[in-house]
């Protein structure tokens, strides 16, 4: 038996509704799913993370707390842009007019990270479906950051993703600066457990 439309979830659908019609009537939908709204809305079509709305709120950042940030254009791996890893034919509200990323926290100031074939751990604890990739799904080559062990140093941090194996992050372009981050956002559309 199908389960009933809560009022919450109306409410949630009709906002993106109205979100994205007004994107679509101001001929800039890739920016209303690329930065966020006076609102706090970022809308993420990726699976670095759940697929979803989110919402920007205060949180403390610590592991695991998923963030929207900005990459510096200087620690963006060569050729990422024009392979569009970051939705490069979208202009977005970042440096360069790239769009924001959506990553979790995995590392912060005082942690030890250690990058192998076998993935990524943070002081000692493997992180679920990091391990490095050669390549990308159409055979172009990947090229990890170098492999060993770092101490995140203050005003750093480093985001990997253990939603899925093939997520683009720190395991490819190493640590940054903590104040790329632009906020702390959580998803609240679709409603899920995970949320």
């Amino acid at each position: 038996m199908r389960k009933p439309i809560l009022l919450k979830d109306k409410i949630l659908l009709s906002l993106t509704f109205l979100i994205l019609s007004f994107g679509l009537y101001w001929n800039a939908f890739p920016d209303a799913l690329a930065h966020m709204t006076p609102l706090g809305l970022i809308y993420n079509p990726t699976s670095s993370v759940p697929t979803g709305l989110y919402q920007a709120y205060q949180t403390p950042l610590k592991h695991g707390v998923i963030v929207s940030f900005c990459m510096p254009a200087s620690s963006i791996p060569n050729g990422w842009k024009k392979r569009g890893y970051l939705l490069g034919n979208w202009k977005g509200t970042c440096e360069n007019d790239n769009v924001p990323v959506i990553k979790p926290i995995a590392a912060l100031a005082g942690d030890r990270i250690t990058l192998n074939s076998k993935g990524a751990t943070v002081n000692g604890h493997l992180i679920p479906n990091s391990r490095p990739m050669t390549e990308d799904e159409k055979h172009r080559p990947l090229t990890p950051y170098p492999f060993g062990t770092y101490t995140v140093q203050p005003g750093q941090v480093w985001f990997i993703s253990h939603y899925i194996p093939d997520s683009l992050d720190g395991r490819y372009f190493g640590p940054l600066p903590i104040s790329v981050i632009n906020a702390p956002i959580r998803r609240i559309w679709p409603v899920s457990k995970q949320s």
